[in-house]
């Protein structure tokens, strides 16, 4: 990921996104006990014969189906859900090193390099130029968040 792409980045967009997969997984939980609580149990209880059998079975698919939804739904949830906590701990780290960066007079330019003015003293010696660095560890960066892996 470079450092436009970070900057801009909104946690909260996954948290969001998260959010609707839970809610879909709800639902699907909710269909399922539908299914096969209610629906196939008072068919069963009520009907006989082959076609009773034949559309049990069917329901039966169907409750499986619903099951699938929500473990698949459940799952992109908590994923999503980890993506923004490591996202959202990467952004924090990048804007707490922009804000120190400008905090000693730099300038962070949009592409993630940084400009530094002209140093030293007048008068007492060598002055330095001012430059341009870019990012050392750009692909630290890229990789993302390290979970303490050095």
């Amino acid at each position: 990921m470079d450092y436009a792409t970070l900057k801009s980045l909104k946690p909260s967009e996954f948290e969001d996104a998260a959010d609707g997969y839970q809610a879909v997984s709800d639902m699907a939980d909710h269909a399922r006990e539908s299914v096969e609580q209610r629906i196939a149990a008072k068919m069963q209880a009520a009907l006989e014969g082959e076609a009773a059998s034949a559309a049990l079975t069917q329901l039966r698919n169907l409750g499986q189906n619903f099951h699938y939804i929500q473990v698949e739904c459940g799952l992109a949830s908590t994923a999503l859900n980890a993506m923004a906590s490591d996202f959202r701990a990467a952004k924090k780290k990048l804007d707490s090193a922009v804000a120190d960066a400008h905090d000693q007079g730099f300038t962070v330019n949009a592409d993630g390099s940084v400009s530094y003015p002209a140093g030293g003293r007048e008068g007492r010696g060598r002055q330095d130029p001012g430059g341009r660095e870019r990012l050392r560890h750009r692909e630290r960066l890229a990789e993302g968040p390290t979970h303490g892996r050095r």
